[in-house]
């Protein structure tokens, strides 16, 4: 709008996909990790800002013991001014368990915030192995750690699951602008 020259900017990006199990109900993927949100005062020059909107990983497939995929990074750029935040990565296969760890914090901003790493998936000798809940993100939770839900919030990473259930896919990420 006419006479705005500063804005407040917040720039999170996508959330990994969860991790799958290889199709035994003893064991679970783990979860993803959620994206990193990046907080910026901008000098606005110019009418036009570029703005990218990192998509959420897919989380890995049914019974395929994969590790789900790595969320986008998220941008805001106008002028010479770039504000920009990392993805989180995916939750590891139900053979290897390691956490999906949350997007890196970004450098450029005046508040940098690192995603919540997702949580390790499990191997059970009895019983059933649930999936594993996805990491929080500044904006909120990640998804659920027994049936693979999908994140509650932009950035959060995916719920890993069990047996031969598909885990969820991260949140995309979001750029707000406020003035």
């Amino acid at each position: 709008p006419a006479g705005i020259t500063k804005a407040r900017v917040t720039v999170t990006g996508g959330g990994g996909g969860g991790g799958s199990s290889d199709g035994t109900a003893t064991k679970s993927g783990s979860g993803a990790g959620a994206g990193g949100t990046t907080i910026k005062t901008v000098t606005l020059s110019g009418s036009t800002a570029t703005i990218t909107i990192g998509a959420g990983g897919n989380g890995g497939a049914g019974g395929s013991d994969a590790t789900g995929g790595t969320g986008g990074n998220s941008s805001f750029v106008n002028s010479a001014t770039t504000v920009s935040a990392n993805g989180g990565s995916g939750g590891d296969s139900s053979s290897n368990r390691e956490s999906g760890q949350g997007g890196v914090a970004s450098t450029t901003g005046d508040l940098n915030l690192g995603g919540s790493d997702g949580t390790q998936g499990g191997y059970y000798a009895s019983g059933f192995a649930g999936g594993f809940a996805g990491g929080a993100s500044y904006w909120g939770g990640g998804g659920g750690w027994r049936s693979g839900t999908v994140a509650k919030a932009f950035g959060g990473g995916g719920g890993g699951n069990y047996g031969s259930n598909a885990a969820a896919a991260g949140a995309g990420g979001v750029v707000t602008i406020e003035y």
